[in-house]
């Protein structure tokens, strides 16, 4: 069965990926703990991909940053609903350099509450199913699945040059922290981290493995499904 996939442009993806600092491990098998990082090892459509963000670098937002997206309801008034919304997905960004090609790497744990969840819970990736989300304004999230989306970006104009939805794998929560806002439900902006442990299988020969902990610089709201 074949992936969800977005390419475009004609970006040629490179043979080899070249790390961004640290540790020389040539594998993740599980979450790295609290302090911030971003490690990947894989493959994704055919190119090996080596990541390796570590403190300091990761304590730095330009470098390595999280988005928080949710949805909520609105009341017979036209107000927004807070109290019955939800956290939907999180997403971890950081600007990459691969064989001499800046790109900026949106790597997204979709379509599940993460706040709601405690420490080492466990989500399985099943394939990305427009028609048949299992998470969404309607529904709710309180689904025990999610999608996972690697997706390379234009920074310069933050374009999508390339879009994937994982046919299987599994994430685990490492951490979300953070103190609600005024609305009670939305962590205040430019507070909070999220880390975790994910997989992701695309193809018999693309898959990776990823180790994060990163802090959240916005929230967005998606109501749209």
């Amino acid at each position: 069965m074949k992936g969800w996939v977005r390419f475009v442009g004609t970006t040629a993806l490179a043979v080899m990926a070249v790390g961004c600092g640290g540790t020389d491990a040539s594998t993740v098998t599980k979450w790295m703990g609290p302090q911030r990082h971003l490690r990947v090892i894989g493959t994704i459509m055919g190119e090996k991909i080596d990541i390796n963000i570590t403190s300091p670098t990761a304590d730095d937002t330009a470098s390595l940053w999280c988005e928080r997206e949710y949805q909520f309801p609105m009341d017979q008034a036209g107000n927004p609903d807070y109290a019955n919304g939800h956290n939907s997905e999180v997403r971890i960004k950081a600007p990459v350099t691969i064989n001499g090609v800046s790109r900026l790497l949106d790597f997204g744990l979709k379509r599940h509450d993460w706040q709601t969840q405690a420490p080492n819970a466990a989500v399985t990736v099943i394939p990305r199913d427009d028609a048949n989300t299992p998470c969404g304004l309607a529904i709710g999230c309180t689904n025990t699945n999610m999608w996972l989306s690697w997706t390379w970006r234009n920074p310069a104009d933050n374009s999508v040059l390339y879009k994937s939805a994982a046919q299987s794998g599994s994430a685990t929560l490492g951490e979300f922290v953070g103190t609600p806002d005024v609305t009670g439900l939305e962590v205040t902006a430019n507070t909070g981290d999220v880390g975790g442990f994910a997989t992701g299988q695309w193809s018999a020969t693309d898959s990776i493995s990823a180790s994060f902990d990163a802090n959240c610089t916005k929230n967005t709201v998606d109501n749209s499904y």
